[in-house]
């Protein structure tokens, strides 16, 4: 590949992410909880020095004294002070209780911090806003925060919906991660993959949002997203994207439908009772046996179902889609239906 072809990549890639970003409204916003005490005590701290500096410097110790009450290395001690080391969460806290005032983490969390826990400085969002719901509901679909508490993986059929998280997650989190791709089920289709290594997002989105890490069980929608409703919206948006599903073909199908189905009865049900409020009206969970597209073995799913075309109206007016093929077949749909 040549300059001029390397150029028009990135180009592109950067009219992609804009073009995506475009679809997310900036308000509301809603402030987060100070979540530092939540995190793994790994995870670094870039920005915190001056802080750490200025209340050091009025305990009138000296660096070997301070360090010794760590039970650190002198020169450890004066890295992190200094900021010349990035330091662990662990440490930051310890300092508050050691030298801070009640209100130290408070003071800590109101920097303007970066986070790591490699090479790659990351920022972690104090507010909630539509982007950030819209990341979480997909997550909770066709993603899982690994049980290793290092990497947030996603799964999907399609590249461009996959690389429209990649360029999500970029705008949250200052990371793109890694696509890789493998043979799915169907000879000739292939399944894609983002990984997100990164503990500190990891921590995040499980202590923050309450996402189980390793088997998802026990889902829930997050609070703090159920409080306001636009932020619902944008985050069934994500969780339509990743497990809904709506004919193909609007024209050719016996009956039109709009369907969600997910492992946990529970989880279903809070989703019909959050529709609600945006008044769409569903049938009643109803169990089904399929086939898991990941492993390929028997599993017994929960399906909502939109049916009546009042409602698949309704749906499609106040929540919709964003994915790419989904919301290419919305709009069909609602061509069909005469909107």
């Amino acid at each position: 590949m040549n300059h001029r072809q390397r150029t028009r990549v990135l180009f592109n890639r950067r009219r992609f992410s804009h073009c995506f970003m475009a679809l997310f409204p900036i308000w509301p916003r809603v402030r987060l909880e100070n979540f530092l005490v939540k995190l793994n005590s790994s995870v670094r701290l870039a920005g915190v020095w001056p802080l750490l500096s200025s209340i050091h410097e009025k305990t009138g110790l000296s660096y070997r004294q301070a360090a010794e009450k760590f039970g650190l290395a002198e020169s450890n001690y004066r890295y992190f002070v200094q900021g010349r080391k990035r330091c662990p969460l662990s440490f930051v806290l310890k300092f508050g209780s050691l030298f801070g005032n009640p209100h130290f983490t408070d003071d800590v969390f109101a920097l303007p911090l970066l986070f790591s826990s490699s090479s790659d400085l990351l920022s972690l969002p104090k507010e909630a806003d539509t982007s950030l719901a819209y990341f979480v509901g997909y997550l909770q679909g066709d993603g899982y925060i690994c049980s290793d508490r290092k990497k947030v993986e996603f799964v999907d059929e399609d590249l461009c919906q996959i690389r429209l998280i990649s360029a999500l997650a970029w705008k949250l989190f200052g990371t793109r991660g890694r696509i890789y791709s493998r043979p799915g089920l169907k000879p000739g289709k292939l399944i894609f993959r983002l990984i997100l290594s990164r503990v500190a997002i990891n921590s995040y989105l499980h202590a923050v949002f309450g996402v189980p890490r390793g088997i998802k069980t026990d889902l829930k929608i997050p609070r703090v997203i159920k409080a306001e409703k636009e932020l619902l919206r944008w985050y069934l948006r994500g969780l339509f994207d990743a497990d809904g599903t709506l004919p193909k073909h609007p024209r050719l199908a016996k009956q039109l439908f709009i369907d969600i189905a997910l492992k946990d009865k529970a989880f279903i049900i809070e989703i019909r009772d959050c529709l609600t409020k945006f008044g769409v009206e569903t049938l009643a969970p109803y169990p089904r046996r399929s086939i898991s597209p990941a492993t390929g073995r028997d599993c017994l799913t929960w399906e909502l179902r939109i049916r009546r075309k009042a409602q698949i109206v309704s749906f499609l007016e106040q929540i919709g889609f964003v994915h790419k093929l989904k919301n290419a077949r919305q709009r069909k749909l609602l061509r069909m239906l005469g909107w």
